[in-house]
């Protein structure tokens, strides 16, 4: 099975590689000041960051195998960009908020901070590059938990409801099958607004979500079509019967029919389709709109049944399921 963690030779992500910063004035961390500990991080923003260097040896594979190395100006450093000016200073090619989350994770005595959608893939792709599994594991951990909470509908802020593109880029990128389920779970029937991230993600992958968000789109657009051709007079309550209806009445139908149609495009979730407001009943034709909803909508359900399509367990196709999901080594003894 292919290793977690990049190789040696890889570069790292170009969008934790950034330059330092000589120009800017140099700042302390706040929770990692002078004196904290026996190894000094220097940040691209040249913030200082101090830590004992045995946390850093015993968590992080990189570390260990650059504390360990004769001589610092090898060609792994150089590949990270990741100079030491001694042997208590070392420039790390991190932003120091970046930096600062990645410490927390390293020192124990500090709490692990909460995931933040604006550093958590560049906190990745740091773990990953300096083959930190604490990190990741406890990404991991966050994602299942996210994933049992919207099962149960337990409403709180979380990155798979929030960001569930960048979500799945990043459960993708770590190994974790049960995210990427849950994660192409939440794109078929989330709002459209949160497909907007800028995210990088395989083009397959992406393809196949918007294929099931197809589908369940076509699903509900379905139901708007049955609506427009079920019977008026199949409501029993017409005034007359002769009279289908009156021209007030096709306004609305039309008018609710194009609000179904709607939300089926941008909210293709079965809580949002029930949820549209009924209109009100017609006074001059005497049509008992929430009876014909109810009607429309049950004879359509009882043969789509969407609540239940929409809880059933995702199919994942062989391509992806036949991926190198990567295991992940939670012991934090690296070396």
């Amino acid at each position: 099975m292919a290793s977690l963690f990049l190789s040696e030779s890889d570069q790292i992500p170009a969008n934790i590689t950034n330059e330092i910063d000589p120009g800017r004035p140099a700042k302390d961390s706040k929770t990692f000041p002078r004196g904290s500990g026996d190894l000094e991080l220097v940040s691209t923003d040249n913030v200082h960051f101090n830590i004992h260097k045995f946390l850093l040896q015993h968590t992080c594979g990189f570390f260990a195998d650059m504390f360990s190395l004769p001589t610092p100006q090898n060609e792994e450093l150089q590949d990270a960009q990741v100079s030491k000016k001694s042997s208590e200073v070392i420039e790390i090619n991190l932003p120091s908020k970046v930096l600062h989350e990645f410490l927390c994770h390293i020192e124990p005595n500090e709490p692990q901070p909460k995931v933040d959608p604006a550093t958590v893939g560049a906190l990745i792709d740091a773990a990953l590059f300096y083959r930190a599994p604490s990190i990741i594991s406890w990404f991991i951990d966050g994602i299942q938990l996210d994933c049992v909470n919207r099962v149960t509908q337990k409403l709180h802020p979380s990155l798979l409801a929030t960001n569930p593109l960048l979500t799945l880029a990043l459960c993708h990128k770590v190994g974790s099958e049960n995210g990427v389920k849950s994660a192409i779970k939440e794109l078929t029937t989330c709002d459209s607004i949160f497909w907007d991230e800028d995210v990088e993600l395989s083009g397959r992958l992406l393809l196949y979500c918007v294929k099931l968000r197809q589908e369940r789109t076509a699903l509900y657009l379905d139901l708007a079509d049955n609506m427009a051709d079920f019977e008026f007079s199949n409501t029993g309550n017409v005034k007359e019967r002769t009279r289908v209806t009156c021209m007030s009445c096709s306004v609305t139908l039309a008018r609710w029919i194009k609000s179904l149609a709607t939300a089926a495009s941008q909210w293709p979730k079965w809580d949002n389709i029930q949820g549209i407001v009924c209109p009100a009943s017609c006074r001059s034709c005497e049509l008992e709109w929430p009876e014909y909803k109810s009607k429309t909508f049950n004879k359509w359900v009882n043969i789509n049944r969407p609540d239940r399509k929409e809880q059933s367990s995702l199919l994942i196709p062989e391509w992806l399921s036949q991926e190198p999901f990567k295991s992940i080594n939670r012991s934090a003894n690296v070396k």
